[in-house]
């Protein structure tokens, strides 16, 4: 795979019905008493002050929902920050490393693309791009 994937707006919104139709169709079958599993890391085993490369709300799990909050910057919707997250974008050290945080492909932009590692990690398929932590792993940002 192309590791600088041209992403339209008609495609960022295109992904983000499929979130929202996944994330709808999830809630519905777990209403029903199906189950909804994911391939969700839970904070309880990260180390203290990791967080998860993807997890663009920081609320311990990559989901969906992070991958919908990653559309939004295409459609032009105000990041949500939550700490610990760091500010979208804001230049961040990864074991002495320089990356963006939410630049999941590690392309120097964080736009709509950075939401297909998540939205595969989400499917079980990974999506590797050399010198970036793989969407799911834990990572401790440097001080």
């Amino acid at each position: 795979m192309s590791r600088h994937l041209p992403v339209s707006r008609s495609l960022a919104i295109a992904l983000a019905a499929l979130a929202i139709a996944l994330i709808s169709s999830n809630s519905a079958a777990a209403g029903r008493g199906g189950s909804v599993t994911s391939e969700a890391t839970p904070t309880d085993t990260l180390a203290a002050g990791a967080l998860i490369w993807g997890d663009s709300l920081c609320d311990g799990a990559l989901d969906l929902a992070d991958a919908l909050e990653t559309l939004k910057i295409a459609l032009a919707f105000p990041p949500q920050n939550n700490p610990p997250c760091p500010v979208r974008g804001a230049g961040i050290l990864i074991g002495g490393a320089s990356h963006n945080w939410g630049d999941n492909d590690c392309d120097d932009s964080v736009g709509p693309q950075d939401a297909l590692p998540i939205i595969a990690h989400f499917a079980q398929l990974t999506m590797h791009f050399p010198e970036c932590p793989d969407v799911g792993d834990a990572v401790l940002l440097d001080n």
